[in-house]
């Protein structure tokens, strides 16, 4: 028989939370495709992606990838003069810089992709010292400028009579600057070695950034705490703040009126008939079911116990492998043509679906003026069943659900904090395939 399902869909534009008389300003730059140095695998999506996401917080963007030094100065000086013109008590400067960087004798460079560097001492004639962006903040004298460092990734620097220091960051010392570092000062930001879109700081950003009602600091706090617990404490983010008794800044402020009555749009699928039953394993219904599945009778879907990119280990009972990253068409594509289990008419789960599995060792949050209906604190990661879908990572998963309010955008779930947001479809996000049980 035929059942619905229900799609809620939160109308409130983004652009609409952005304040009003807030003049929002940003400098992305990501450089990947080094002439001299190793190329970088994530810098040009980090920057593309970072661009779009600020766009759609309001920030008019100046971006550029892949840009000589002579581009840099030049794109840093018409930022410059952006910052400096309107309104600068209601004006927000933000600098996001993807790409090799060092430090040399406690000072900060950005290097171009034409930078050849011998020596330590080339930093200062082949790289752009990232004081000339402070420079520009502070003859601005903007509410507040935000500088966002994500640098040295897998870093192959050259090296020849003497080594060229490439160990990230300093500390930056700039007054009336929220400085946001990619790993801590002195330490290199790790390679995670996936096959995902962007590097591991950026993907954290771009998660965080949409969350209504988080300050800056409560942000890169958040961000902080994901890399620092995906990479086992071998990257931890830094931050230098000294925008104290400053006013907060929110990419999305909190909500102060209440959320519009959702719309609710029905549609017919061929979802079988609810039963009442919980979860349980599949090899415990049948002696004859695959490995490596799980049933949800109340639902009658039949999940794979593992990540895309992961594989099932009979023995262990777990899951071996990195779970694998795509974008929200990529999973639908991969989906299609995935067999497992004797199955071939596996798919990517309804949002509705998805959050069936959030499991919180407290309790769920209700859905609030923020929207966000994550996991109480003292929960524990990842927030899901880890005997029935063992090796889950803390992170977030699609769902097959686009958001109809904005074409480029589509649901999926956080296992890290059991919430429901959206996000942009070309972002990479963790995959776990379902099917109806019959």
């Amino acid at each position: 028989m035929k059942n619905q399902f229900i799609i809620v869909l939160l109308l409130l534009s983004l652009s609409s939370l952005v304040c009003a008389n807030e003049r929002r300003i940003a400098l992305v730059i990501g450089n990947a495709k080094y002439s001299h140095m190793g190329e970088l695998k994530y810098s040009s999506n980090d920057a593309d992606d970072m661009a779009q996401a600020l766009t759609q917080l309001g920030f008019e963007v100046i971006k550029g990838t892949n840009l000589s030094k002579s581009k840099m100065s030049k794109m840093i000086r018409a930022f410059g003069e952006k910052l400096s013109s309107g309104n600068k008590q209601d004006t927000i400067g933000l600098f996001y810089y993807a790409g090799h960087g060092l430090e040399v004798d406690g000072k900060n460079y950005l290097i171009p992709i034409d930078g050849d560097l011998e020596y330590q001492e080339d930093a200062s004639d082949e790289g752009i010292s990232l004081n000339r962006v402070l420079s520009r903040f502070k003859s601005s004298n903007n509410r507040m400028n935000i500088v966002i460092l994500d640098s040295c990734r897998n870093n192959t620097l050259p090296k020849r009579e003497r080594e060229i220091s490439s160990g990230g960051w300093s500390s930056t010392t700039a007054s009336g600057v929220f400085v946001a570092y990619g790993t801590a000062p002195g330490r290199t930001v790790l390679d995670d070695g996936n096959n995902g879109r962007n590097g591991l700081f950026t993907k954290h950003i771009l998660q965080n950034i949409i969350i209504p009602g988080k300050t800056l600091s409560n942000v890169f706090r958040s961000i902080r705490t994901a890399v620092t617990t995906e990479t086992d404490n071998k990257q931890e983010p830094g931050v230098y703040d000294q925008t104290l008794g400053e006013q907060d800044f929110y990419f999305i402020p909190p909500v102060s009126s209440p959320i519009p009555n959702p719309v609710v749009i029905t549609q017919p699928t061929t979802q079988p008939t609810i039963i009442q039953n919980p979860i349980q394993a599949h090899t415990t219904l049948s002696p004859q079911a695959p490995e490596g599945t799980v049933i949800d009778k109340q639902r009658n879907l039949m999940w794979m116990r593992c990540s895309l990119g992961q594989e099932w280990n009979k023995a262990n009972k777990s899951c071996g492998g990195k779970a694998s990253e795509h974008t929200f068409d990529g999973a639908q594509a991969k989906a299609k043509s995935f067999s497992y289990a004797g199955y071939s008419d596996w798919r990517v789960p309804t949002v509705e679906e998805l959050e069936t599995l959030v499991y919180c060792s407290t309790s769920k949050k209700p859905i609030d003026s923020n929207w966000l209906n994550g996991c109480t604190a003292g929960y524990t990661r990842p927030t899901i069943d880890q005997d029935k879908f063992p090796d889950t990572p803390s992170s977030n998963f699609w769902s097959a659900s686009p958001d109809a309010s904005y074409a480029s955008r589509a649901w999926n779930v956080s296992f890290n904090s059991g919430y429901s947001n959206d996000d942009f479809r070309n972002f990479s996000r963790n995959v776990r395939l379902v099917r109806f049980g019959q």
